[in-house]
Order: C-alpha cells, then sequence, then structure tokens
C-alpha cells in the first residue's frame, strides 16, 4: 500500500503480555479485543505472527533492530544496545521526531540502549529525587533484598544523599503505602496515551514515530472493570502476587490458573479499551490515515499448558519458558492509505518491523515485507537470581525449563517447530 507521501508517521503500539490466542481477532467468540477487531476492518491482521523472544527486553530490541533474539545479544538485564542500530535512530536521522512511552522499565528506565534511541522518552517518574540513583532500576538488575549493596552503589554515585533517600522512600511505599504518588501501581495505562497525546501535540510539522507500550495485561492482573472476572478470583490474585511461584511450590493446584485467566482476558479487554481512545485521537487530528499502525504483542502468557522442552510440565508466566502461547501473539497493521481489511496466513515474525517502516516509506506493499518462510525466535535464560529465597520450588525442573532454546518455524503453516537446546540435541517437532 503505497503511502500519501514519502513521510509517513510511524506508530508501534505494544500490549504487553498479549498473546494471540485470548484475543477476538484469533478467537472470534472471544469479546476481549472489540476495538482491534474494529481496526481489523481497514488494516491486516497476520495471524501467524512470532514474537522474537518470550519476554520484553530481547523482544523489544528484535522489533526496533530487526535481529532475531540470538543474535542481538541483548538477552540479560545488564545486556546493552549499541546505538545506531535501531529504526527509530534510522528516522530521526531522515528529520522524524521521535519518542517512547511506558511504564515498562525496560523502554524508559534502565540504560540498555532502548531508550536512548529515541529523542523524547515519556516514562514516569517515581522517585523523590529522578537525578539520583533509581532502586527501582538497581531492583531489576540485581534483585531484591540487596540492602549493602545498594549502599554500596549509593555512596559511589554522585549524589548519594539522594540515592539513599529514594531507597528510603522506595522501601517505605512498598511495606506501608505512604507515598502513593511514587508507586508503580495504576488502574490503567491511561497516563501512557496521555504522555504521547501531549507529544505528539506538539510535534510540528515534521513526521513523528513513536513506541507505546501499554502494561495493563501484565501481571499483576488487576483490571478496574470485570467480565469474566468474579471476586473470589481478585481475591486469589491478591494473596499470591507474581503467581508463578505458588504453583510452582505447589501451594496451589494448578487448576487454579484458570481464574488468572479470566483475570488476565478482562485486562486485556481494558487495554483494548486504550487502543480505541487512542485510535480516536490519532483520527480526531486526521493522523491515522498517513501512519503505519502497527499493533501486537511483545510476547504472550501461559496459564499451565504443557512446555515444549521439558515434557509432561505445565508452564506458567512468561520470560521464564519456551512455549507457543508465549511466541504467539497479535499482529495488526494498517498501512498508509489502507481502508481494506485483509488477513495474512505466512509465517511473520516481530523482528521485521523495520522492514515494514522502510516498505512504508518507499511506497512498497508492507504486507509483504513482513512476510516470511522462515522464522527464527528464542528464549535465553535471563536471571538465576528468581529464584533465590524462594521456597520448596523443585529448582532443578525449572533449571530445565530454562534453559536457552531457540524455535525454528519452517515452511507454511502449520509449522513445524523444531526446539533447541543449549548442551542437547533438538527434541524434534512438537
Amino acid at each position: 500500500m503505497a503511502s500519501e507521501h514519502s513521510s509517513p508517521n510511524v506508530l508501534l503500539v505494544v500490549l504487553d503480555s498479549v498473546r494471540a490466542s485470548s484475543t477476538s481477532l484469533h478467537d472470534p467468540e472471544l469479546t476481549t479485543t472489540p476495538t482491534l477487531a474494529s481496526l481489523a476492518e481497514s488494516a491486516t491482521v497476520f495471524e501467524q505472527a512470532r514474537a522474537p523472544a518470550s519476554w520484553s527486553l530481547p523482544s523489544h530490541t528484535s522489533m526496533f533492530t530487526g535481529v532475531p533474539a540470538h543474535e542481538h545479544g541483548v538477552n540479560a538485564v545488564k545486556d546493552s544496545l549499541e546505538p545506531g542500530n535501531t529504526v527509530f535512530e534510522e528516522l530521526s536521522e531522515a528529520g522524524y521526531q521521535t519518542g517512547v512511552f511506558s511504564n515498562l522499565p525496560w523502554l524508559v528506565k534502565t540504560d540498555n540502549g532502548l531508550k536512548s534511541a529515541f529523542d523524547h522518552v515519556g516514562g514516569k517518574d517515581n522517585v523523590l529525587f529522578p537525578s539520583a540513583m533509581d532502586p527501582n532500576t538497581f531492583v531489576l538488575e540485581h534483585g531484591t533484598g540487596q540492602f549493602s549493596d545498594y549502599l554500596e552503589a549509593c555512596l559511589r554515585s554522585g549524589r548519594p544523599v539522594r540515592s539513599l533517600l529514594n531507597g528510603v522512600a522506595l522501601k517505605a511505599n512498598s511495606d506501608f503505602g505512604i507515598l502513593p504518588g511514587l508507586s508503580n501501581d495504576h488502574p490503567t495505562d491511561q497516563p501512557v496515551i496521555d504522555r504521547f497525546d501531549a507529544w505528539q501535540s506538539s510535534v510540528d510539522d515534521a513526521p513523528w514515530a513513536a513506541c507505546i507500550n501499554l502494561l495493563d495485561a501484565h501481571t499483576p492482573f488487576a483490571p478496574v472493570e470485570r467480565t469474566e472476572a468474579t471476586d473470589e478470583d481478585v481475591e486469589l490474585a491478591t494473596d499470591i502476587g507474581d503467581y508463578v511461584w505458588d504453583f510452582y511450590s505447589e501451594r496451589l493446584p494448578w487448576s487454579q490458573l484458570e481464574q488468572m485467566e479470566r483475570l488476565y482476558r478482562d485486562s486485556i479487554r481494558q487495554v483494548d479499551a486504550l487502543v480505541d481512545n487512542l485510535a480516536h485521537l490519532l483520527k480526531r487530528r486526521g493522523e491515522l490515515e498517513n501512519t503505519l499502525l502497527i499493533i501486537t504483542g511483545d510476547h504472550g502468557e501461559a496459564f499451565g499448558e504443557e512446555s515444549e522442552v521439558v515434557p509432561d510440565c505445565p508452564v506458567a508466566s512468561h520470560g521464564r519458558f519456551t512455549h507457543e502461547e508465549l511466541l504467539h501473539v497479535p499482529l495488526l497493521v494498517k498501512a498508509p492509505g489502507q481502508r481494506v481489511g485483509r488477513r495474512e496466513s505466512s509465517l511473520t515474525s516481530l523482528d521485521a518491523i523495520p522492514d515494514a517502516v522502510h516498505a512504508a516509506r518507499e511506497g512498497t506493499s508492507v504486507d509483504e515485507a513482513l512476510t516470511s518462510g522462515r522464522i527464527e525466535t528464542a528464549f535465553v535464560r535471563w536471571s538465576d537470581r528468581q529464584f533465590a529465597d524462594v521456597d520448596d520450588l523443585d529448582t532443578e525442573l525449572l533449571g530445565e525449563l530454562e534453559t536457552p532454546a531457540h524455535v525454528v518455524y519452517i515452511d507454511e503453516v502449520p509449522a513445524s517447530v523444531v526446539v533447541e537446546a543449549e548442551g542437547r540435541t533438538p527434541i524434534g517437532e512438537c
């Protein structure tokens, strides 16, 4: 689909943790994503899109760079992308104004090379002193309970007192809720849309390119309005927090994951409503027609499905394992000027997003740029610290589940899936 001019706007909307099978695009009997279904009437739905990885950091890196997760090297919390490798930096050099908007730390907080790819970073400052050390980032990189290490890092920093006060404030808010303004908790991610709105309205006549990541469907599942979930489901979610450990420790039966899945679907309904708000914003400003709009999930979510690496073992949450429910994601693409909807069944990898941007700017087929007969996706172990201070876990089994795995989708749909794990031979087709 040719663009109206050579510099269409670019908007990548990432619905964090949304898997394909839980959307109306892939299951018409579900009512989870009416906005996506409506947008699909004038966009292309890629039915066989696969995320580059099963958690956010490597997946976003692939979407920004066009490089598969097992090749770009940003697969752990301390990895960093070298400058000049993203499509957003390329667009900035071409005269675009660029911005990223999210509450996801990997995009707007940590120094991993992603936030520096944008001219403007729209994240929430949830510390007392933004110019000092952020304890939230420290926890991501070093784990919880590392108080002495944090103190040493504060003393080494250029602002030791303010850094220490940031840590004290975070701990006080976490334990007692006495500084709610610093909390990461939010009823919805509408403030993220608002930050994008304010930025986009200030952009001059230059074209713009942005990434918006919405966390409403990410754990903890806390939808404001409920269609499926019950009071008992909410009580369970409140009780267990990071739910995966309660099931692997056998504190709770796996059957109770059905309750979490109901909350998850309601959370998807919530993020779909935010997409509706965003679409109306773009239409009201007359921006939608000349914008390459890409809506996808960076990875999915698992609720007890059997592992494809370790037989007879259930998989829960994301980021720790390899499974179709973690890799098969929705992908809806509206090319500039596109008015007719279509569905594409060819294999598609999210690391082809830079190719789609190039096609939109060149006036060639965006759909063709996104399709391929063979794609590769990967999971790489990202942190052993997850297992620290957790009692009664089968750590040997979890270690097997976290074995770095390489998944290759070959030929036409239905694709054959070969799982290759480090230090072992492929276990065959799944």
